[in-house]
């Protein structure tokens, strides 16, 4: 894509994340101007987002990723239990906010657990992970793109593009969470309940926790868990297990 195509794909990127959309519309207008400025064809619906906690840095929710054969539960459990590469947290530790599973393996793909068993079992070769982070420093989400085998390498160009409209991105993940909050009506403030077990299946569940999920940003697509609950389980079994210490596991809506 020229550089004239994508300085009027990132006008666009920052339009429609002033336009007053919620978090699933924008991150909808998002994905379509990304896949003309950033091709990522794969079997899946488009890029995979996450939004986050400013705050914790918990996973709220997950976004696109329909047809992906792991459940919500499993792409959590990955993301904080399992010894693995290209996480969500590593790239927000990153000095650049962006990277590749070929920067990060040395170009050894191979050595990725989840490369071996789900990507290249699917015929996904290549993947971009990128930090939407605001220009004040608070992570408000995460993208990532793929691409199939026999396409080409993400190049230093497209790492760029994703690094400078990513502030934008996280800005209307932000502006979206606002109306989200806006919007939903006043409920009851009863608590609910649910009880998983160590394998982050439900052992129980209470009246009133199906009240809250049905307020959470977005419903299990993959999985009987939404990605909040999820993320929140496994980041308090590290935390029991000392794999991270500084993890929270509590969700509030």
């Amino acid at each position: 894509m020229s550089v004239y195509a994508k300085a009027r794909a990132h006008d666009r990127i920052r339009e429609i994340s002033r336009a007053g959309l919620d978090v699933a519309s924008f991150l909808d207008e998002a994905s379509s101007v990304l896949a003309l400025a950033v091709p990522n064809e794969n079997h899946l619906s488009g890029p995979y987002w996450y939004t986050l906690d400013p705050g914790s840095r918990l996973i709220t929710s997950d976004y696109g990723g329909e047809g992906c054969e792991l459940d919500t539960s499993e792409v959590m459990r990955w993301e904080y239990l399992d010894d693995d590469v290209n996480k969500y947290a590593d790239v927000l530790a990153h000095p650049r906010r962006v990277q590749t599973l070929q920067e990060v393996t040395g170009g050894e793909p191979e050595r990725s657990r989840i490369y071996r068993e789900y990507m290249a079992v699917e015929g996904i070769a290549q993947e971009m992970l990128v930090a939407l982070g605001s220009k004040t420093g608070e992570f408000w989400g995460t993208v990532r793109l793929n691409r199939l085998r026999g396409q080409p390498e993400f190049d230093d160009d497209e790492l760029r593009f994703m690094a400078a409209v990513a502030p934008d991105l996280a800005e209307g993940i932000r502006r979206g969470l606002v109306i989200g909050e806006a919007t939903d009506p006043d409920l009851p403030d009863a608590p609910g309940l649910i009880i998983l077990d160590a394998d982050g299946e439900i052992i129980s569940f209470s009246v009133g926790a199906n009240h809250w999920i049905e307020r959470l940003p977005n419903r299990p697509s993959r999985g009987s868990l939404p990605a909040s609950i999820a993320s929140a389980a496994s980041a308090a079994l590290a935390c029991a297990r000392g794999e991270d210490p500084a993890a929270e596991s509590r969700v509030v809506v």
